[in-house]
């Protein structure tokens, strides 16, 4: 008998052949499902950097089964309830910032009520924290933007256990939803999602003049009470550590962000090292 690797490095070789930047929903500058991310990082994104550190195969094949459980509770909704799935929205002319995203669902449960629906599948962890308390201000604020965008008060986000978890007894599959006003107080924070959206909104906005200024922002991470907090040097890139914000661990830009001074940076330098990293060699202009 032997062990092999082989369909993990076939499939997760066609991921990465077959994996493309996606362009914004609604070709604007910032994504809504950024939201939660350090600010340097959208920044990042929004101008189309070279990653530094790519997914790895085994988390593609895993973002596979997470795009799976969307598709398929999707359908799922699609024959319970009228609605519309995979809607792009632009909060660009109700914000002036260039910002869209597209939402899972936006879905009439009667005929009276409609829903923002916003799917996340989850790790046992993930699961266990927001069983035991709510779901991640992140993902609270990703489906309230979405809301302000399509002008909804209601949102219904839902976590898929695509773990197991014998310890915390979570089974893969096992689901936590809820159903949350706009204006409805979360005590924990003192914010209701509508004040936790224009919190996210004020970071696009900073990231949006920012980058018009010619300048990577300052990097700061947002934690789960609102607070932006400031990385002086990244933790490495999968690597658990103390002190760390463990979002670095994760953060396709790593390598670039360790070389670069955790305060404001000109494009032109970060332009510099990324060409260093990626084997070109320029001035600085």
């Amino acid at each position: 008998m032997n062990y092999t690797q082989e369909i993990s490095e076939v499939y997760g070789k066609h991921l990465e052949d077959s994996r493309e930047a996606k362009p914004t929903a609604c070709d604007t500058l910032l994504r809504i499902s950024s939201v939660g991310s350090c600010l340097r990082q959208r920044a990042f994104e929004a101008l189309k950097y070279q990653e530094t550190n790519p997914i790895d195969k085994s988390t593609l094949i895993a973002f596979e089964i997470g795009n799976a459980i969307h598709e398929g509770i999707q359908e799922a909704c699609q024959k319970a309830y009228s609605g519309q799935y995979e809607l792009a929205l632009d909060l660009t002319p109700l914000t002036n910032v260039s910002l869209s995203g597209s939402c899972d669902g936006l879905v009439w449960v009667d005929d009276e009520t409609q829903r923002l629906l916003e799917l996340k599948t989850v790790s046992s962890f993930g699961f266990k924290l927001a069983r035991e308390g709510l779901p991640k201000m992140g993902h609270i604020a990703q489906a309230a933007l979405y809301a302000m965008a399509c002008e909804v008060d209601e949102l219904w986000i839902v976590y898929v256990a695509k773990q197991d978890s014998w310890r915390d007894k979570i089974k893969v599959g096992e689901t936590l939803e809820w159903v949350i006003s706009m204006d409805e107080e979360i005590p924990e924070w003192g914010m209701t999602p509508r004040q936790i959206a224009e919190l996210e909104l004020g970071w696009f906005k900073s990231v949006q003049e920012d980058i018009a200024q010619g300048a990577l922002p300052v990097a700061f991470i947002p934690n789960d009470d609102g607070e932006l907090i400031y990385q002086e040097k990244p933790s490495p890139y999968g690597v658990p550590s103390k002190g760390g914000a463990w979002q670095c661990r994760y953060c396709r830009h790593n390598e670039l962000c360790s070389v670069l001074s955790g305060d404001e940076v000109t494009l032109d330098v970060a332009r510099y090292h990324a060409n260093l990293l990626a084997g070109e060699e320029q001035e600085i202009e």
